[in-house]
């Protein structure tokens, strides 16, 4: 990971939805799915996020390539605020509200790319392979001629593995398998040159026995290609494949927050937040009693309860209080703020600094919690 300037940075992004976006219901009522995160991301970085279904990775995920506009805090490509280039993008720059930028938002926009869960869903199925694959190189290198543009289109099916690439290019989406529609949803991103692509659960959908061979193409043609990942998973065994591959760092989402973010050696191995403790507990090949530094038995889960609380309804204090074994009553009053443990390595939990109240707060006990529960 480079110490230069992010390629993208989030700072305090706070993103906010109604009932009515989420439900379709008629109430206006917002509700929090991303709160006040911080996330830079480097050249040739892979930061692979983990939590629970409905936790905000994929909220925070397409906030970080510009399809979703925060409410509060700044999202940043190579230090230019990315909606701010948006709103004045058609503005020319002599006149009030405009102005002059580095990048272009069209730049912005052809450098971070998604690949989505489901690629059959992202392909055009009246279209070939080639066609497909033909769009970005059509609009963002014009000068290349039809030999060119399929020259570079056979290459990359060749190397992905799709061989021989003429039978291939000449396929229709739904004549492939799931695992060659995320290769060809794959080439798509690389060619439009991303500087980021946001690979949202891109694997979960796949064989368990295609999943790492996925992974490992995704890392060999990032050093091909020279872009950077945001993978998003709910697996951490996953996340730790990928982000160990390729040198990155595992950031832990839990409703809307990152609680912990660091290389994937610290996280795994030296985990400092009890819901990081509680998701490598819950995967078998990485719930040793050495990996969690705890003395319990196996069978003894390391949450208070199994509910995820509601987020029209979040907790007060902190968010996970309600399920942490070690919480105290300092954590139901005071939101714990994101504290280095290394170099690169960060957790939000009051149990990281030893001069912290909480070691001196009274343990929470489950007639506390019901007391809190009901004054809220």
């Amino acid at each position: 990971m480079s110490a230069d300037r992010p390629v993208v940075s989030l700072e305090d992004v706070r993103i906010e939805f109604t009932k009515s976006q989420l439900f379709g219901l008629a109430q206006d009522e917002r509700i929090t799915a991303v709160n006040d995160v911080s996330l830079d991301i480097y050249e040739n970085d892979v930061v692979a996020l983990v939590g629970e279904s409905g936790c905000g990775k994929t909220t925070l995920g397409k906030t970080a390539i510009g399809l979703n506009r925060p409410v509060g805090g700044s999202v940043e490509y190579r230090g230019q605020d990315v909606f701010e280039t948006k709103d004045r993008s058609g503005i020319p720059s002599g006149l009030l509200g405009g102005g002059d930028f580095e990048h272009s938002f069209s730049e912005i926009r052809r450098s971070l790319q998604i690949i989505h869960q489901d690629p059959e869903s992202s392909l055009d199925a009246n279209d070939t392979v080639e066609g497909i694959l033909a769009e970005p190189l059509k609009r963002w290198q014009p000068e290349l001629d039809r030999r060119d543009r399929r020259e570079r289109i056979y290459a990359f099916l060749d190397y992905v593995g799709m061989v021989p690439p003429k039978d291939f290019a000449d396929r229709y989406p739904h004549e492939m398998s799931g695992g060659q529609q995320q290769r060809i949803a794959l080439i798509r991103a690389l060619l439009m040159e991303p500087d980021l692509i946001l690979a949202d659960e891109a694997i979960s959908a796949l064989d368990v026995s295609l999943r790492v061979d996925m992974m490992d193409l995704m890392i060999d043609l990032q050093e091909a290609v020279n872009t950077s990942y945001l993978f998003i998973t709910h697996d951490i065994s996953t996340a730790r494949y990928m982000a160990e591959r390729a040198d990155g760092r595992i950031g832990v989402m839990y409703l809307g927050e990152i609680v912990e973010i660091g290389p994937v050696e610290e996280v795994t191995h030296n985990p400092q937040h009890p819901y990081t403790k509680a998701l490598l507990w819950a995967t078998p090949d990485m719930g040793s009693n050495e990996a969690l530094g705890r003395t319990q038995r196996l069978e003894d889960a390391p949450l208070r309860r199994l509910d995820i609380p509601d987020l029209e309804n979040p907790p007060s204090g902190c968010y996970f209080h309600t399920r942490c074994p070690e919480a105290r009553t300092v954590c139901t009053e005071h939101a714990p703020k994101p504290t280095p443990v290394g170099e690169t390595h960060e957790v939000s939990c009051f149990r990281a600094r030893d001069d912290h109240d909480y070691w001196e707060s009274e343990e929470l006990s489950e007639d506390a919690e019901m007391e809190i529960s009901d004054r809220r």
